[in-house]
């Protein structure tokens, strides 16, 4: 294994561990509520609240698109001398990103878990009462449900996963 795939792989992690840090950041702000907003005109700045959200995600996602599926050409700007390193010459950088995706999704589902048994009673509960106390809870569920899902589709399909980012990195290649 290079130098380059060795940074290539970790670019890669990263970018994926970015992707969970994006469905936390729509855990963490209050989209829908600040949508309910809309409907009142005493609150002049919620639009621009909306769009510097939604501005924000999009730059996320872009960076995130641009290290899973574009990490050559970063990883090019980053390593001057490509050289082979013996200590991880035994495995393809397909393998250890494989193995990072089972780290990442058993992580996500060991130190999750109470937060998403949390989430799941907060969203039966709040879909069960009508007070409005209740509903603040529904973005915040939604998002911890949504990424205990995405970890274990990580530990149960990494081998698709790296199937699929091999192919888009390929047909990304062909373009450059």
């Amino acid at each position: 294994m290079k130098k380059s795939d060795l940074v290539d792989v970790m670019l890669k992690i990263f970018g994926i561990y970015l992707f969970t840090q994006v469905i936390m950041f729509l855990k963490e702000s209050y989209v829908i509520g600040y949508m309910q907003l809309l409907d009142d005109a005493s609150v002049p700045w919620d639009l621009a609240y909306i769009l510097l959200y939604f501005f924000g995600l999009a730059l996320i996602l872009i960076v995130n698109y641009f290290l899973v599926f574009r990490s050559d050409a970063i990883t090019k700007m980053i390593v001057k001398e490509d050289k082979e390193l013996a200590l991880v010459s035994k495995y393809d950088k397909y393998q250890i990103l494989e193995i990072a995706l089972i780290i990442i999704g058993a992580y996500i589902i060991v130190l999750r878990f109470p937060a998403f048994i949390s989430a799941v009673s907060n969203l039966v509960y709040g879909f069960v009462n009508t007070l409005d106390q209740s509903k603040e809870y529904i973005p915040s569920g939604i998002a911890s449900v949504l990424l205990y899902f995405f970890g274990f589709y990580l530990l149960t399909n990494s081998t698709q996963v790296v199937k699929w980012i091999k192919k888009v990195n390929i047909r990304n290649s062909e373009f450059d």
